[in-house]
This record gives structure tokens, sequence and C-alpha cells, in this order.
């Protein structure tokens, strides 16, 4: 009895010298573990925003403004008042223009992955931000939500318009883009088909169709169609070095840079001469002046490229200047629409 009094005393004596020992062990661990679950999630939430900033880089975000502004123009030249913000219909065109755009970036650099390499060897697919399964479960779902809300939100006749800016979108890299001009004609109907879009869903059941603002919108339209035209044959330019090992046969690879800017020199004198004299037809002179003014930056820019040789880095530097001043002669366009059509008779 004694020695099981003094067995069990043993162990409680050797157990509460251990005691402390295994307690501060027990807490090291619990610790260590909440700070490797810590970490995970810290790390964790670093990858989702790489990943995020990766994607976000991927649809090139700097086009979504510029995309809303000309789904705007569209639907206010058509419908210049309020009730235009409480159309469903123009917002689903807004949002499906939107989708549209994005998409149509994904597809790019999933199909442009050799080209890019050379081109822009920065680009999140390219790098490897971004995966091409991620890419193309983004594209399949984006495609689904475009359909989606041209399904529920446009009316059956328009409906057509978004499975055209689809299958454009689709088709261009692997087929559009290496047939001659046509790879230019398609982008740039892809970026004033929002316009267009947006303008033909702002009609509101009982509203007057005026003839007037009709031709302002096609004017606007045109306008931007032309405009996109110069400034993606200036970017062809930039791609003489990728789009020839891409065996894609461009106005650059064929004709020379120096003749692609005498062909962009006349896109855009042709279109801001034809939109200025049309806007004088149907408002006056003034008016007309006035939006060429705006444009004069377009045409100071485009002399900087044939001075500097033609230099990739200015005719970047040019294109991307090219969307202030086209923005602000779309949004004088929208003041015509509401302050010069009351007196307009027609063309």
């Amino acid at each position: 009895m004694k020695i099981t009094s003094l067995i069990i005393v043993f162990f409680i004596g050797t157990a509460s010298c251990f005691l402390p020992s295994c307690t501060a062990i027990i807490s090291r661990k619990t610790q260590t573990t909440h700070l490797m679950k810590n970490d995970a999630g810290i790390e964790s939430i670093d990858i989702y925003r790489k990943k995020s900033q990766s994607m976000f880089q991927l649809i090139r975000p700097e086009n979504i403004l510029p995309t809303a502004v000309i789904n705007v123009v569209g639907g206010w030249i058509i419908n210049p008042s309020l009730s235009l913000f409480s159309t469903p219909q123009f917002y689903a065109s807004i949002l499906i223009t939107q989708l549209v755009m994005v998409n149509s970036m994904i597809l790019n650099d999933l199909f442009d992955y050799k080209t890019d390499k050379i081109n822009n060897p920065d680009r999140p697919l390219v790098s490897g931000a971004i995966t091409k399964r991620e890419a193309i479960s983004s594209a399949i779902a984006i495609f689904l939500l475009s359909e989606i809300v041209n399904a529920f939100f446009i009316v059956k006749q328009l409906r057509i318009i978004t499975h055209f800016a689809n299958a454009i979108s689709l088709l261009y890299t692997p087929l559009l883009k290496r047939i001659f001009f046509v790879k230019n004609i398609s982008c740039a109907t892809m970026i004033s088909l929002g316009m267009f879009f947006s303008g033909i869903t702002a009609y509101t059941p009982f509203m007057v169709i005026e003839r007037g603002r009709v031709n302002l919108w096609m004017i606007a339209t045109r306008f931007m169609f032309m405009g996109s035209l110069y400034v993606e044959l200036l970017l062809d330019i930039t791609d003489i070095s990728g789009d020839k090992k891409s065996n894609i046969h461009t106005i650059p690879i064929v004709f020379g840079k120096k003749w692609s800017w005498h062909i962009a020199s006349a896109l855009l004198h042709g279109n801001l001469i034809f939109s200025t004299l049309d806007i004088m037809r149907m408002s006056d002179f003034r008016t007309g002046m006035y939006f060429i003014l705006i444009c004069i930056p377009l045409m100071k820019d485009l002399l900087y490229i044939r001075e500097f040789a033609y230099s990739n880095k200015v005719i970047r530097r040019v294109v991307k200047n090219t969307t202030i001043p086209m923005i602000i002669a779309l949004l004088y366009l929208c003041l015509i629409s509401v302050y010069r059509m009351t007196d307009y008779t027609g063309m």
C-alpha cells in the first residue's frame, strides 16, 4: 500500500514538474498553428489580389470608360432627355457592349499568345500570371452573360446585333485578323457598333423619330468608325515585327511605314472634313468650325509621327492621345443634338 502510494506520489510529482513544460510546448504549437493559418490566409489574399490585378490587366481596363462614353453618346443623340436613363434596354446595351469588348480582349490574348511573346511579353497570359484555362473559363462565362442579358432585356428584333458582335470577337484573331485590311475594318466595326447599338435601343415606345437626330447619330457613328480605323492602322505600324513572324499581312507590311502613314493621314483628314461639312449642312458654318477646332490635336499629333521617323514609342503616345479629343468631339455632337436640332428640318 505504501509502495503504491509512493508510486502515485512519484508520478504526480513528475507530472507536476513536466506540466509547465508541456503546457508551454502545447501553447507554442497552438501559437505556431495560428500563425501558420494566418500566414496561409494572408498568402491566399495576396494571391487573389495579384490574380485580380492580372485579370484586370488582361481585359484592358483603360477601354472601359471610353466605351461607356461611346454608348451614352449614341443614346443621347437619339434621345437627349432624362427619359433615356429610365430605359432598361439602354442600360442593357451598355453592359452588353462592355462584356463583348472585355471578351474580345481575352480571346485576342489567347489567340495571340505566340505573337505577344514578341510584341507584348508583359501580357498576363505570356507572363504566366493568368493561365490559359482561367482565361478560357472567363471568356465562356462572359459570353454566356452577354447572351443572357441580351435575351432578357433586348427586344427580339435587335438581339442579332449582340450575336453579330460576339461572332466577330470570336472569329477576329483566328480568321479575320489574317485577311488583309479586313482586320482593321472588323476592329473599327466593333468599336463603332456600341454607338449604333445604344442609339437604336434608346427609342421609347411613344418617341417621335426626328430625322435630324438620326442623321447626327449616323455622323457620330461614322466619325467613330473612321477614327477607329485610323487608330488601328497606326497600331499596325508598331506591330510589324510580330505580324511578320505570325504571317499576318497588314498595310504597313505590304506598303511600308511611310505609305501607311499617308493612308492614315487620308483617313483622319477625310473623316474630319466629311464630318465637318455634314455638321455645317445640318446646322451652320460656325457649329462646323467648332467641331474641326476640337479635332486639331489629332492632326497635330499625326505630324509628330512623321517628324520622329515613325517611331513606335511616338505612335503609341499618339494613339493614347487620340482618346480625349475624340471624346470631346462626341460630347460636342451631344450638345448639337440638344441645342441645334430645334430649327433643323432635314438634310
